[in-house]
């Protein structure tokens, strides 16, 4: 079994948001590299960015369900190496496993 870290927890339809003292930026993904638009940092524009996302999220990512990344194992320190090696073999042995350590 391999593992891995994904970069980000969002999902691939999920969109960027930053803003200046200015301006609200926002990065949607495309395919001919990231679409930035940009909007006044004041109510009008904060509630054109919300309408933006609530469409983008109806096109892109209705029904879509969100799945939180599960948290990182941590070795119990309460096992020494040889012991979770013995474990780790012994289901080795019953096919339960293929695991590497």
């Amino acid at each position: 079994m391999t593992a891995f870290a994904a970069p980000s927890a969002a999902p691939a339809w999920a969109i960027s948001i930053w803003c200046d003292l200015t301006r609200i930026y926002i990065q949607l993904p495309s395919t001919h590299g990231p679409c930035v638009l940009d909007y006044p940092r004041d109510s009008h524009g904060l509630s054109d960015v919300l309408n933006l996302m609530k469409t983008h999220h109806v096109v892109e990512g209705h029904g879509a369900v969100y799945h939180q990344p599960a948290p990182l194992i941590t070795r119990d320190k309460r096992f020494t190496p040889v012991q979770r090696d013995m474990v780790a073999d012994l289901l080795r042995r019953k096919g339960i496993t293929g695991g590497r350590r």
